[in-house]
């Protein structure tokens, strides 16, 4: 859940800082570490008021589409989609309304967990928090992009007909 929590969270966010973006899209690194190891995800997103798209590319491949309603997980190297409903969104409009300017960005709380967000030239350049487990996790946005044309056919889901569906 917190994956689409940060999702929301990040296109929310750009609305805050940009109120005029028709698309937004960007690659990212995101980083998990933990007492003993870390790992990478690479990939990029594309974002739109309504929609969102992410490309995880290593170390494993895996496209996330969602929708006001739903949440289409493409998992390659298990051969199976995940569809599940967003029934319950964080009311983003206040959680926004609560976070505070720091010297190297902004600070909110949501759910217990204290999301850092920094900026670089007025774009977010990087999202960090705790998770349930105690490993931070930090996602770094490079080679963004606002109101390019993107291609409508990039928020549908492609599921190969061998795979496993879960709903």
């Amino acid at each position: 859940m917190r994956i689409f929590f940060l999702i929301f969270l990040l296109s929310v966010n750009l609305l805050a800082f940009n109120k005029d973006f028709k698309t937004f899209k960007s690659d990212f690194t995101q980083l998990v570490e933990s007492i003993n190891s870390s790992i990478k995800y690479q990939g990029s997103f594309v974002l739109t008021p309504s929609k969102a798209f992410w490309l995880y590319e290593n170390p494993s491949k895996k496209q996330i589409y969602i929708n006001e309603k739903e949440v289409v997980i493409v998992e390659e190297d298990l051969e199976q989609v995940i569809y599940t409903r967003l029934e319950k969104l964080p009311n983003l409009s206040l959680i926004f309304q609560n976070a505070k300017k720091k010297d190297d960005g902004y600070e909110t709380l949501y759910e217990g967990v204290l999301y850092k967000i920094r900026l670089k030239d007025d774009e977010i350049s990087e999202v960090s928090y705790k998770d349930d487990f105690d490993n931070i996790v930090t996602i770094s946005l490079h080679n963004q992009q606002r109101d390019t044309k993107i291609d409508e056919d990039i928020f549908k889901p492609k599921i190969p007909s061998s795979y496993d569906i879960l709903k």
